[in-house]
């Protein structure tokens, strides 16, 4: 009875000691469990607080570590653009290799962050995969998870960035399927924290963005001209990129070279002179039109792709540069550069530098748009004033002289001609010419080769920019205007009517490359004032010539059917003679064919009425008038010669006129 008593005491305390084991198991379990949701509920509070990813990656690490007895643990990132992955959290033997970064397939890290799959290590010193290092050798059993970005579920759109892992250092223990599964967990609300913040630093990112775009477009509307703007323009993006080096860059298709209203080096800001366009990045991305991005970049790099070095030797690492459009032109380049591996230009840094250029472009136009309006404003009013220049009532020496002079303001000048054209004579009168401020005289001269006749020749513009006395040389060498030998351009253009030359329009400048395409049009629209000018003052003079020759011919008239004695009626027409004429020497003669002999009862020689004994009909220039019946014009020194005149009754050896 005793033993049954005995052995039923036994099984009693058996199964008390069974039960309570159980009901310790439990309460084990439930506080495993309660510790579990209680670390998942506070991982996931800081989900939805305004933490930085840094912090919040060490909270998830050590609520993960704490849940399961671990004290060492570590989280692997990848940074944008960044072709390895660095160690941002450690705690524990973990804490001292912040910053160590990994490659793909290397290393535990490195090995899930390729697989995309969780990763358990028994025994991390007889792993073959182990990294050398002291800290690690006191590691035991590690478990590491991927940190994805994306549903973090294990989706298609899942992208591996990133590693969570924990480890012991106590022989023995192990991590199981479950404790992989918890740090599975966190893993996820961790990948969610990812793509919040990354959420939270595109709309972040963006407001800078707008904010960006706002103060550009505020500077891009003020009231200041393109180069003070452009200036402000590049400051701004340095502060925005948060450039060490950078520069806003106008492309010269006149000059072909690149100029440099702003840039910055080393945060300081410098002048750059004007370079050949075709040398550099900056004339690469001006001819593809297409952003350039680099980043790790060397000064070996740099080398190879022909860059330009415009500051002080150093290379920077990153360089991000966009162009610059007009229309359908790429007429210049914004550029921002970073010294540092740390920093580099991103492909939205690209996208948000791209869409300045494009708003500074449409600023450009706009600016050139309002500067050839308020060009074409000004001309219009120097054409009025040329205008009534030209129309005034004083004489019209004094109206192209004045004309002139405007001109000489207009195109800010001291050199300047105004060149007609006498086709009858075929020689080149110049009523107005001005070299170095002071004016000349420059008496009438037949046209020959050079500028002016080129330009009379071809009846186009002539622009010389460059090599001045070369090109002189090519059209004839002859004189060249008067020009002064620090003459280095050269601008003239037609003074036409229909499509007969009257006369040149030239200025020249002591520099080269003075003068521009809108300073050939512009003078090619002054030029039809001109020519309207001298037309109205030829038909003026043509006017008043048939009114003074009628008048003429009215006295001649009246004087001839005088009552009066046949020579003295001579002599009093021939006195009317010289001012219808504009000679100071007129004579008219009287043949007697009885006596074969010509009388002059009047001849007017120098202004003094002289003497002229008769003298018979012979081979002289008089002579062969009265034969032939015809009249006849030509130099005197010519006709004498060829019609054989004597010279021995000379008349007026001045005009070397002679009558025979």
């Amino acid at each position: 009875m005793t033993a049954r008593l005995q052995d039923t005491l036994v099984g009693l305390e058996r199964r008390v000691a069974e039960r309570t084991q159980e009901l310790s198991e439990a309460n084990q379990s439930l506080q495993s469990n309660s510790a579990y949701l209680s670390a998942l509920s506070d991982t996931s509070t800081g989900l939805f607080e305004r933490q930085s990813l840094n912090d919040l990656l060490q909270a998830t690490v050590e609520r993960a570590g704490a849940l399961m007895g671990a004290q060492h643990g570590f989280v692997f990132f990848q940074q944008p653009n960044d072709q390895e992955i660095e160690m941002r959290v450690g705690m524990g033997l973990y804490d001292d290799l912040i910053g160590t970064r990994a490659q793909r397939g290397i290393g535990l890290a490195g090995t899930v962050w390729q697989t995309g799959k969780p990763m358990v290590i028994d025994d991390y010193q007889t792993w073959e995969g182990r990294l050398a290092g002291s800290r690690r050798d006191a590691l035991r059993a590690v478990v590491a998870v991927p940190l994805k970005r994306g549903a973090g579920v294990g989706s298609a759109d899942d992208v591996t960035v990133g590693v969570i892992g924990l480890a012991y250092t106590e022989q023995g223990r192990k991590f199981g399927k479950a404790e992989t599964d918890i740090l599975q967990r966190f893993a996820q609300l961790a990948s969610i924290a990812l793509d919040n913040t990354q959420l939270y630093t595109d709309a972040e990112v963006r407001v800078q963005e707008l904010g960006a775009l706002n103060t550009i477009s505020q500077l891009l509307v003020e009231p200041e001209d393109s180069t003070r703007v452009l200036e402000k323009v590049g400051a701004e993006i340095s502060k925005i990129f948060d450039a060490d080096f950078g520069y806003v860059a106008l492309y010269n298709r006149a000059t072909q070279q690149i100029e440099f209203p702003y840039a910055l080096d080393d945060r300081k800001r410098i002048e750059i002179a004007p370079m050949p366009f075709g040398k550099g990045l900056t004339s690469q991305v001006i001819t593809t039109g297409e952003p350039l991005l680099l980043t790790h970049a060397t000064s070996q790099d740099f080398d190879a792709m022909g860059a330009v070095d415009l500051g002080d030797g150093v290379s920077p690492n990153s360089l991000l540069t966009a162009p610059l459009r007009s229309g359908d032109q790429v007429v210049g380049a914004l550029s921002v550069q970073r010294v540092g591996l740390e920093r580099p230009y991103t492909a939205d840094d690209t996208k948000l530098l791209t869409t300045i250029a494009t708003n500074v472009g449409v600023a450009l136009d706009n600016f050139r748009l309002a500067q050839a309006t308020q060009q074409r404003v000004q001309e219009l009013v120097v054409l009025n004033r040329i205008g009534e220049r030209l129309n005034s009532d004083q004489p019209f020496q004094m109206r192209l002289r004045d004309t002139g002079q405007e001109l000489t303001a207009i195109f800010k000048v001291p050199n300047m001609y105004i060149a007609l054209y006498d086709e009858t004579q075929d020689q080149i009168e110049m009523p107005f010419f001005i070299e170095d401020g002071v004016e000349l005289e420059i008496p009438p001269r037949p046209r020959r080769s050079g500028f002016i006749a080129h330009v009379l020749e071809t009846r186009a513009p002539l622009l010389v920019n460059e090599n001045l006395s070369q090109r002189l040389q090519e059209l004839g060498g002859a004189w060249i205007d008067k020009t002064s030998d620090q003459t280095q351009s050269y601008l003239a253009v037609p003074i036409m009517l229909a499509d007969q030359p009257l006369g040149v329009l030239a200025l020249y400048a002591n520099s080269e490359r003075f003068f521009t395409d809108a300073d050939v049009s512009f003078l090619q629209t002054i030029a039809p004032s001109v020519s309207a000018a001298i037309q109205n003052e030829r038909l003026a003079q043509a006017t008043r010539q048939q009114l003074a020759e009628l008048a003429v011919l009215n006295r001649v008239s009246f004087i001839l059917t005088q009552d009066k004695p046949l020579d003295e009626r001579l002599i009093e027409m021939g006195r009317e003679l010289p001012a219808v004429f504009g000679v100071s020497s007129v004579y008219v003669a009287l043949y007697d064919a009885a006596s074969n002999m010509v009388r002059i009862p009047f001849f007017l020689g120098d202004n003094k009425i002289l003497p002229v004994e008769p003298f018979a009909l012979g081979p002289g220039f008089t002579s062969h008038v009265i034969q032939t019946r015809a009249r006849r014009f030509c130099w005197a020194t010519k006709c004498m010669a060829s019609l054989a005149c004597p010279m021995s009754r000379p008349i007026n050896f001045t005009t070397r006129t002679s009558i025979c």
